[in-house]
């Protein structure tokens, strides 16, 4: 399974977590980097180059919440309780919450992340399957400092640790 962008376990932080109502046509996966739309509800940012007016992150796949991709779902005639919402670390709330996330080349080759990467700033990439990485290639449309790195044996099992820079969070949002 590939490393999604989730909360850090070793930030030492818990995450200021809200659930948002999603856009009708939204398919974001979760660790899905979120904007909103002119509705205020969250929608999947579209492209990793020049992030701005970042919400969130996505704690969860669209659609996923109970009553949603039920057994028999062309059987059931009537639903209760289900929602069009989805958690999400809110970065306006808590703008300072570090993530954890793979380091790719602009490709989405995973790279060995080294002592040099600490304190530096980067982009993102969404990738053709929906996972959102940490662009090493992306030094122009700086989006995400990365604040320390973790090591593994193999290259696929290395990841930084990183926050949003401040530029790119959205100063405020009507989220629904």
């Amino acid at each position: 399974m590939p490393r999604v962008f989730i909360p850090a376990t070793g930030a030492k932080t818990v995450p200021t977590v809200r659930s948002a109502v999603y856009d009708v046509a939204e398919t974001f996966l979760k660790g899905a980097v979120l904007g909103t739309n002119a509705d205020g509800e969250v929608i999947e940012l579209t492209t990793g180059a020049g992030v701005v007016d970042v919400v969130g992150v996505a704690l969860e796949d669209v659609a996923s919440k109970p009553g949603w991709n039920a057994a028999n779902d062309d059987k059931i005639v009537w639903r209760t309780g289900v929602v069009r919402e989805v958690s999400i670390v809110d970065l306006i709330e808590d703008p300072n919450q570090i993530f954890s996330g793979r380091l790719t080349t602009a490709a989405g080759v995973d790279v060995a992340p080294t002592q040099s990467h600490i304190l530096e700033s980067r982009g993102l990439l969404l990738l053709a399957s929906g996972e959102w990485t940490v662009n090493d290639d992306n030094v122009t449309n700086d989006a995400v400092q990365i604040v320390d790195i973790v090591v593994r044996d193999s290259v696929a099992g290395s990841y930084v640790l990183f926050k949003f820079l401040a530029s790119v969070i959205a100063a405020s949002a009507n989220i629904s």
